[in-house]
């Protein structure tokens, strides 16, 4: 399922002509990790015969541990390409030094900032 979503993805922003280079590039990363995992999930699947054959295949059990480290790596990658983009969405109204002050922060402004504050809490502001 996780594959078609990110295929679909693939199809609308790795496209000549866009300017959407980095979410291609996480794309067909998570898409190698998926890929990688699904040969993981079925190489071990085919291994733990061993209940029903009473044989296990060592090379099922070599594939899927092999299967593993580019899945892992991929699924970094992935993560890790987009983590600049998901930090600036998340922080665009962020003011380091206006916090704890920024009234959107602290939602209508009229809670009082004192230490430690009336629920117990210390707000300690780094500089």
């Amino acid at each position: 399922m996780r594959a078609a979503i990110i295929l679909g993805d693939m199809t609308i922003h790795c496209e000549p002509g866009t300017d959407e280079g980095r979410v291609c590039a996480v794309d067909v990363t998570g898409l190698i990790a998926v890929l990688s995992l699904i040969t993981r999930f079925f190489a071990l699947a085919a291994n733990s015969c061993i209940n029903i054959v009473g044989d296990a295949d060592r090379g099922a059990d070599c594939v899927g541990l092999a299967a593993g480290i580019p899945a892992a790596v991929m699924a970094m990658t992935s993560s890790g390409m987009n983590l600049q983009a998901a930090c600036d969405k998340a922080f665009q109204d962020w003011d380091p030094y206006n916090w704890p002050r920024n009234e959107k922060q602290i939602g209508k402004g009229s809670e009082e900032l004192s230490v430690p504050a009336e629920d117990g809490n210390t707000i300690i502001a780094e500089p």
